[in-house]
């Protein structure tokens, strides 16, 4: 199990590939935790609180976590869980009614799996049908 919180949206996207190919060159098999911002908060460093007084800013973001599939296909995309619906649990109602709207701008985390065996397998099974 690979857990990875508050790291890779500072990542370029040659970081995050280079990164996500040391995973699947080092391990036989994991399963991957990220961290990940949406790309509108990603672009709005300068707005953070804390980031604004600070010389790093976000590098990319994610939408619903099919990037690190792109990144790197030998990821397999097993779930995403956004934060809004369990942080809104606590909030006043006021901000229940705008569930729609954070929804597409809160924290989520990505989950992906890795097996070589299934890579290998895959590889084997799609050149054996050209």
């Amino acid at each position: 199990l690979l857990v990875s919180e508050g790291v890779v949206m500072y990542l370029t996207l040659d970081e995050m590939k280079q990164f996500l190919g040391l995973l699947t060159d080092s391990f036989e098999e994991f399963t991957l935790y990220l961290d990940m911002i949406s790309p509108y908060v990603a672009k709005r460093t300068k707005q953070h609180d804390m980031l604004s007084k600070m010389n790093v800013s976000f590098q990319w973001g994610t939408k619903d976590g099919h990037e690190i599939v792109v990144m790197n296909p030998k990821l397999k995309q097993t779930g995403l869980i956004n934060f809004t619906g369990s942080m809104l649990s606590l909030a006043p109602i006021v901000y229940k009614l705008l569930y729609p709207f954070i929804y597409l701008f809160n924290n989520r985390m990505g989950i992906y799996e890795y097996k070589r065996f299934y890579v290998a397998f895959s590889r084997m099974k799609r050149n054996a049908t050209h």
